[in-house]
């Protein structure tokens, strides 16, 4: 209702303030707001990607991370409207008279054309934005029999359906482009909904940087009977899908899958990748030009923490997500859809981030005879090859031994420690910038002076945050890289390894876990930063951080912390593919931490 309203207000408006400007000047302005679009959704992804890029993690202009894609449009409308405006205004000094009636009528009918374009450029933009799933009373897809989604409303004036409609068709005739709006963006209008439709009703993320996802496999299934493309081997009987018309495909369809391999800027601040199906779009094209949206029907992924094997997945119940498992620093998902007769995917979109199909270089999809090939290849873990840790250089590598003895626990031979404790106390209200959840460290950083933690021996318990969070699959290591340590920074192995390299975690599979933060100290201050949505990446983050060690200091300590899956065995600690230290024999990793 309310969104119903406000298109109305905002196309009333404009038509009420172009009553009395002369038909004339409202044409020139109508032409200015249909220029503007054009230049609008020119610039929209180059823009939110620019956007994206530049936006800082924490502070002020953080805000630029969510908002990206509404910006991005909304920015280069409102900016190149004023200047053509300007333009105009002042090319143009005098109006023209062509009598009373048709100046108000024509007057009032710019206004509301100019009305319309702007409401419908504004509603795309704010449907855009980190919001509800139902914005304002405003849903256009919904969920529909057996969790398939389907478009199911429109406004009553449907701006964003018309500005679509418009600029999807001058896209490919008059402002013609071989990476056109209708190509990439069918039903434009029905995007915003899409973005916002995922975990926790529009409460996770809906954006995600280009690099942060790559293609790294397709496949594909053909079959007579699209019922034998509808089930595996995991599940009884025959999955029930429909295109977002909520129309059923018919035999000659095939089923298509994409390998896609998350980086950890992919991931929640909760540390997982955590996606809808309505965030993933595959973007086909048939012969006419034609181009469709199409949702995945199910997922590949990893099925346990402990385990590298991986599972088939359907998305056929309300509100069906998918969250990584684990810790693992990368993370490797399978997205599946059915493909009608006709049509050859161009393009998949995650979060709005684009791969390009067609691009030089792009894989192509792997053959399977049947279902049942796809899923004897899902079991061997052909379709999804864990990114194992390979070609390590182990020729500087030393060996420590975990086992503890009467002298010493092997923690302090190792700087190696399983737990989730932070090795101090912090006082409940003095966390500064620590997001703290049930006395837990949840998320963020802060610098502490020694004196903080004078007095915090002996504190009520519900006054004490003492531990990291940790998720039921997951637990935290905690690795010593100070001067002394076995892995140390700045040991002789360390020394030859460039500054982009990051500190890992290897475990027995080849799987890697970077640091999702550290413990530094020295004489002056600590600092503590936990944020398991943004792992180090290299080991300049630490030097430019202020955590970086020197060789002449003595007082400085720095502890990696990682997040862990539970159940895997911790074999090494590198930097990059060169190992520092393997351990024997290697730390199980028990799971139990609180």
């Amino acid at each position: 209702m309310i969104m119903n309203i406000f298109v109305i207000a905002v196309i009333g408006g404009l038509a009420y303030a172009s009553f009395n400007r002369g038909f004339f000047s409202s044409l020139l302005n109508l032409m200015c707001v249909v220029v503007a679009g054009a230049v609008a959704f020119g610039l929209w992804e180059t823009t939110s990607q620019f956007l994206l890029a530049n936006a800082p993690d924490k502070g002020f202009l953080s805000f630029l991370w969510d908002s990206s894609w509404a910006l991005g449009l909304a920015l280069p409308f409102a900016i190149s409207l004023a200047i053509l405006r300007a333009i105009t205004d002042t090319v143009i000094r005098a109006n023209i008279d062509p009598g009373t009636p048709a100046n108000y009528a024509g007057s009032a009918i710019c206004g509301a054309l100019a009305g319309v374009i702007t409401a419908g450029i504004a509603v795309l933009s704010i449907g855009m934005l980190r919001l509800d799933t139902e914005l304002f009373g405003y849903r256009p897809v919904d969920y529909a029999e057996r969790g398939n989604l389907k478009r199911v409303s429109s406004l009553w004036v449907p701006a964003d359906s018309i500005v679509s409609g418009l600029y999807g068709h001058m896209s490919r005739t008059s402002l013609y482009s071989t990476d056109s709006l209708a190509r990439w963006y069918p039903r434009l209008e029905e995007v915003p909904g899409l973005m916002r439709t995922n975990f926790g009703d529009g409460k996770a993320e809906n954006v995600l940087r280009p690099e942060d996802v790559t293609l790294l496999g397709r496949y594909k299934v053909d079959a007579a009977n699209l019922n034998d493309l509808l089930r595996d081997s995991n599940s009884k009987g025959v999955q029930s899908v429909a295109d977002l018309d909520g129309e059923k495909f018919v035999n000659g369809a095939r089923l298509e899958g994409f390998v896609l391999n998350f980086g950890p800027g992919a991931k929640e601040k909760s540390g997982q990748v955590v996606l809808h199906p309505a965030q993933v779009r595959l973007v086909a094209e048939n012969d006419s030009n034609q181009s469709i949206a199409l949702l995945p029907i199910a997922v590949v992924a990893q099925a346990a923490s402990a385990s590298t094997e991986f599972g088939r997945f359907r998305f056929e119940n309300r509100n069906d997500y998918v969250a990584s498992v684990g810790g693992a620093s990368e993370i490797r998902m399978g997205f599946e859809f059915i493909v009608p007769q006709g049509f050859n995917p161009i393009g998949i979109s995650v979060k709005n981030s684009r791969l390009n199909l067609e691009a030089e270089g792009s894989a192509k999809p792997v053959e399977f005879a049947s279902i049942d090939a796809r899923d004897a290849a899902i079991s061997s873990g052909q379709i999804i090859a864990i990114n194992r840790a390979e070609n390590l250089d182990r020729g500087e590598a030393s060996s420590v031994s975990t086992t503890s003895t009467d002298s010493a626990p092997a923690s302090q031979t190792t700087g190696i420690s399983v737990t989730n404790g932070i090795g101090r106390v912090i006082q409940k209200g003095t966390q500064g910038a620590l997001e703290i959840e049930d006395n837990y460290i949840k998320e963020g950083e802060n610098t502490f002076t020694p004196a903080d933690f004078k007095n915090t021996i002996g504190l009520d318990r519900n006054l004490r945050v003492d531990k990291y969070q940790v998720t039921k699959d997951t637990s935290i290591v905690q690795v010593d890289v100070s001067l002394s340590r076995p892995a140390s920074l700045l040991g002789e192995a360390a020394a030859t390894v460039d500054l982009i390299s990051p500190p890992v975690l290897i475990d027995t599979n080849g799987q890697r876990y970077e640091p999702i933060g550290y413990v530094y100290e020295d004489r002056k201050f600590i600092k503590i930063r936990f944020t398991p949505g943004q792992p180090i990446r290299a080991l300049k983050e630490l030097d430019s951080a202020g955590v970086g060690l020197s060789r002449s200091r003595s007082d400085q300590k720095l502890v990696l912390i990682f997040r862990v899956s539970n159940g895997i065995e911790l074999a090494s600690f590198a930097l990059g593919n060169k190992v520092l230290v393997d351990v024997d024999p290697p730390i199980k990793i028990e799971g139990g931490q609180k």
